[in-house]
């Protein structure tokens, strides 16, 4: 007897910004995790401190594909707080999104 799995990929959203005030990144996170985790109640998120300036909130989830996350909630955040979305499937960049150029995602 044969049995089949799904076996999700690893998926991961990560939003980036820049500021160096420490209040501000935290407002971010905060507004950053109450929005995804609305609609992603079981992701995992925390936050990043790339360089001086530059942060990082990520997003780990038991997605199957980067298809299943909504662009609409991408763009709703990264509009809302200028950052910069990256989407990752087993560690690849598989699209991104970026609030101050054309509205739409981008396919590495």
């Amino acid at each position: 007897m044969e049995t089949k799995q799904t076996l999700n990929k690893m998926i991961k959203v990560s939003f980036e910004g820049y500021s160096d005030s420490e209040e501000y990144i935290d407002n971010t996170r905060i507004q950053v995790e109450d929005v995804f985790q609305t609609h992603y109640p079981d992701s995992e998120g925390k936050i990043v401190k790339k360089q001086e300036k530059e942060f990082r909130v990520t997003f780990l989830g038991d997605w199957t594909s980067p298809d299943v996350i909504d662009e609409k909630v991408i763009r709703d955040i990264c509009q809302s707080n200028e950052l910069t979305c990256h989407i990752f499937m087993d560690c690849k960049m598989n699209k991104s999104y970026y609030y101050d150029k054309q509205d739409e995602f981008v396919y590495p």
